[in-house]
């Protein structure tokens, strides 16, 4: 996936399975092998074929040497051989293999139609999974550049659509379970200071699409020169857009940034708020009931609450629950530091450092923290632990997030410093005042919804001394200046640097609320938008060298 483009590729939607034979084993034996598979980095088609045999099915030589040059990379054709139907008969075969809708198996499967489709064209795919450019059903080929970007996400088509042309559904992640959208597409045949139109011929439809309250796109869809680029806007934007212009023509135009163009760092931002954004509307009150019993730790020096203290809450919220109160026990202790504390973040992928950018908290949190030590005449400090298989492993539009994140601190004054010795992954996140105090404030890949604590031991705070001491002394981004930070930070992470200023600086000028505006009062574009100013400030040409 490149960083430096918009979307461009193939198909996305709900596979159907062909039963085409069962499986010898039990279901349950074939799902536990293909969800072993789907996990392991580097999951091959010779394996599957491995995996075909063991479960008593037998597919012929041709099938075999297929799978291994599809693995290769290498052209798929050989003498004396039909490889079409060998294909054919794999794909057919594999489809009818998986008899369960585990999101494990499903994505499975797309993964290896995915490459199929891609080698061989669509003359071997079952029609079931056909891309939908060859079956004429994805208009502009919104779909197919859905997934050849982000291949994690599936699109539906709604019966009946009651105006809505695809139901977007968002992959969750380690934390997250997980979102959808509406999505309701249009043409966009004009643009205007640095925005495109899209003439609205059916208002009927648009009201359909607009009437309903949950989370929705309009995408235009602007074609030139052979390709699609598309830009979405909120649906709320587009009603509130809507209101001033209805009466002033007959048919209405919406406006649409074209910094809103969907790519990985608008893909990220969507995934990122429609995660956060519906977990914490479905616990709304019960967050609120749980956020006030939990208040009564406040009173305790140092507390450990468990996951069952709010078991009936999504994985978000008690993300939440822990993130408010490990803020508000660390801004409780400071006051006892004299000395310029050193901060130790455990964040190391966009899942987990997005609740910088989106909880309204956190960006009241690092102001405050920023300005308690402004007068420094050293700057405060923020160390990361970001190893590099966080990185191998993590998706452009999640290594975006880190970022920005990462950006936002910068922002305020924090010098941000990163190692990469996945040794420190478990150290716990703390604020410390080197020899004499501790504060231990835990919630990000913990067991339980939180660990606070306050501590001058001596034991604690040697451990915390070395893993501050190491990231300060091996920073991998470290430099004088903050441009030079954060350019060798988008280096470590394989970002474009200029790809992600001009990105930002565009986003700036219009603000994000236009396409992830929260609907929860938890959640704020304020950090995310003074990330991007941020970074679209700093100067572009910046040698990585440190100094």
């Amino acid at each position: 996936m490149s960083n430096d483009q918009g979307l461009t590729g193939s198909r996305v939607g709900p596979a159907k399975i062909i039963p085409l034979r069962r499986p010898p084993s039990s279901p349950k034996q074939v799902a536990a092998s293909l969800e072993r598979l789907a996990r392991e980095v580097g999951t091959t088609l010779t394996e599957l074929v491995a995996m075909a045999d063991a479960q008593g099915i037998e597919l012929p030589l041709a099938v075999q040497r297929a799978a291994a040059s599809l693995d290769s990379r290498r052209p798929v054709t050989e003498a004396g051989t039909d490889v079409s139907a060998a294909l054919a008969h794999f794909a057919a075969t594999f489809d009818g293999l998986l008899t369960s809708h585990t999101l494990e198996l499903d994505m499975l499967r797309r993964q290896f139609f995915r490459a199929l489709g891609a080698t061989t064209g669509a003359a071997v795919l079952p029609r079931s999974h056909m891309p939908l450019t060859e079956v004429g059903d994805d208009r502009f080929g919104f779909a197919a550049t859905s997934q050849a970007n982000w291949p994690d996400t599936r699109l539906s088509r709604p019966v009946p659509d009651y105006g809505v042309d695809w139901n977007l559904i968002l992959p969750g992640g380690r934390a997250l379970d997980g979102s959808t959208a509406t999505i309701q597409l249009h043409s966009a045949t004009r643009t205007l200071d640095r925005r495109s139109l899209v003439d609205i011929t059916d208002m009927q439809r648009l009201d359909q699409c607009l009437k309903v309250p949950n989370r929705g796109l309009i995408i235009g869809a602007e074609e030139a020169a052979g390709t699609v680029r598309f830009f979405g806007l909120d649906t709320r934007e587009a009603r509130h857009q809507l209101t001033n212009r209805r009466a002033a023509a007959g048919h209405p135009t919406l406006t649409i940034p074209r910094a809103y163009e969907l790519d990985d760092l608008t893909y990220g931002l969507l995934w990122a708020f429609a995660n956060l954004d519906d977990a914490l509307l479905a616990d709304d009150l019960a967050l609120a009931e749980s956020h006030r019993e939990l208040s009564v730790y406040e009173r305790l020096p140092n507390s450990a609450v468990s996951r069952e203290a709010a078991a009936d809450l999504t994985v978000v919220s008690q993300m939440w629950l822990g993130s408010n109160f490990c803020a508000e026990h660390i801004l409780r202790n400071l006051d006892g530091f004299e000395d310029l504390p050193l901060f130790w973040t455990r964040e190391q992928r966009g899942e987990e450092a997005c609740t910088w950018l989106l909880f309204r908290h956190k960006y009241d949190y690092l102001r405050k923290t920023s300005e308690r030590f402004a007068g420094s005449a050293t700057p405060l400090a923020r160390a990361f632990c970001v190893p590099e298989d966080a990185v191998r492993t993590s998706p452009t539009s999640e290594r975006v997030l880190l970022f920005l994140s990462m950006a936002l601190m910068e922002s305020l004054g924090i010098h941000v410093e990163v190692c990469t010795e996945a040794d420190y992954s478990s150290v716990a996140g703390f604020v410390l005042a080197p020899g004499r105090r501790a504060i231990i404030a835990n919630w990000v890949r913990a067991d339980g919804i939180w660990h606070v604590d306050a501590t001058s031991r001596g034991s604690i705070l040697r451990e915390f001394g070395e893993a501050g001491g190491h990231a300060c002394a091996h920073s991998i981004i470290s430099a004088a200046a903050p441009a030079r930070r954060l350019a060798a930070l988008a280096h470590y992470l394989k970002l474009d640097w200029r790809w992600l200023q001009r990105r930002c600086r565009e986003l700036a000028d219009c603000g994000c609320a236009g396409l992830v505006r929260p609907r929860s009062r938890l959640l704020s574009v304020a950090g995310l938008d003074a990330a991007c100013r941020y970074v679209g400030g700093l100067p572009t040409e910046v040698s990585l060298l440190a100094g």
